[in-house]
Parts: C-alpha cells; sequence; structure tokens
C-alpha cells in the first residue's frame, strides 16, 4: 500500500510549489514572525492524518520527533513565518520555517505549508 502511494505520488503535481515560485516567496519577503499572540487557527491534526496523508508510514513520524529535537538543542530558536499576502481568492495562508539538514550542517530547508483557517482538521 505504501509502495502505491508512493508511486501516485511520484506524478503529483505540488502546487504549493507553483505558489512559491509564481509568487516568488522563495525570499521570504512577503513573511512575518508569527508571535504567540496571533491566532492563525491551524487545523488540528491527529497521528493518523500525518500518518495516512501526509509521511508515508509511521518512520517519518517518528524520526521526525528526533529530528525536532534536535533542531531545538542545536540551533535553540524556531522561527515560525506567515505570509500576509493573500494568493488567491481563498481563505488560504502559508506559513513557511527554516531547517537545518540532518548530514550536512550548512544546508538550509525551506518548508512551507499551506492550509486554510477555516477548516478544523485535515481533509
Amino acid at each position: 500500500m505504501i509502495a502505491q502511494l508512493m508511486k501516485e505520488r511520484l506524478t503529483k503535481v505540488n502546487l504549493l510549489e507553483r505558489i512559491v515560485n509564481r509568487h516568488k516567496l522563495a525570499n521570504l519577503s512577503n513573511f512575518t514572525l508569527l508571535s504567540n499572540e496571533l491566532e492563525i487557527n491551524f487545523p488540528r491534526l491527529t497521528f493518523e492524518d500525518i500518518d495516512n496523508y501526509i509521511t508515508l508510514g509511521k518512520y517519518q513520524l517518528e524520526q521526525g520527533f528526533g529530528y525536532i529535537r534536535e533542531h531545538f538543542e542545536k540551533n535553540g530558536d524556531f522561527q515560525l513565518l506567515i505570509c500576509e499576502k493573500l494568493i488567491d481568492s481563498s481563505s488560504n495562508r502559508i506559513v513557511c520555517t527554516k531547517f537545518y539538514s540532518r548530514h550536512r550542517s550548512e544546508t538550509v530547508y525551506k518548508v512551507y505549508v499551506q492550509f486554510n483557517p477555516n477548516e478544523s482538521s485535515y481533509k
């Protein structure tokens, strides 16, 4: 089942990547630091949602806990940024953060997540 999902996702178009490229969001100038006071209404995800729809099995999820802990210990800071401009007529929002590579400390990855604040759970 996991192999079949991998094959299906291999050819699936990454719509968020297209949005980031089209609106030139990679330079992060359209993002601001998300403060504790700002309520963004991010949908609540269960472990089942993450396991079934985002990762492909429990391995990534289990690795993620250690990776995040290591990231906090190594860098001491975690910044979550939110895109201030609405990209389309929908009410979707985009948040972004940076993660350092586990294998090459000088490599930094930008991670983007698009969500609808009006949704209470994962669809």
